[in-house]
């Protein structure tokens, strides 16, 4: 089987930085790193790994995504909804980070 990968790299993320500023631009610059890592792929090969490496890349790359629309609207409600999924898509069971210990 072969990755077939949306040419992502393709949009004009030097324009869209150079319009931004603050943290919007921080935001963009990282999405322009995480989608340039995308395009240095040179086997389309599948395999377990890179699966697995996709599968991060997409959960990091959906998050930066709302948290930048998060800015151009200052909602703290937002905000806080997006830090919650965030949390939640990192650890889908928060009782396997929290562990209590009795003696």
């Amino acid at each position: 089987m072969t990755l077939w990968i949306p040419p992502l790299w393709e949009k004009d993320w030097d324009g869209a930085i150079r319009n931004s500023d603050g943290a919007e631009s921080v935001l963009l610059k990282s999405q322009a790193f995480a989608v340039d890592l995308l395009r240095r792929i040179n086997n389309p090969k599948v395999t377990f790994a890179r699966l697995a490496w996709l599968h991060m890349w997409t959960k990091a790359f959906a998050t930066l995504e709302p948290s930048a629309a998060s800015l151009t609207e200052i909602v703290p409600l937002v905000r806080r909804i997006n830090s919650v999924s965030r949390f939640r898509s990192v650890f889908p069971n928060p009782a396997s980070v929290c562990m209590v210990y009795s003696e």
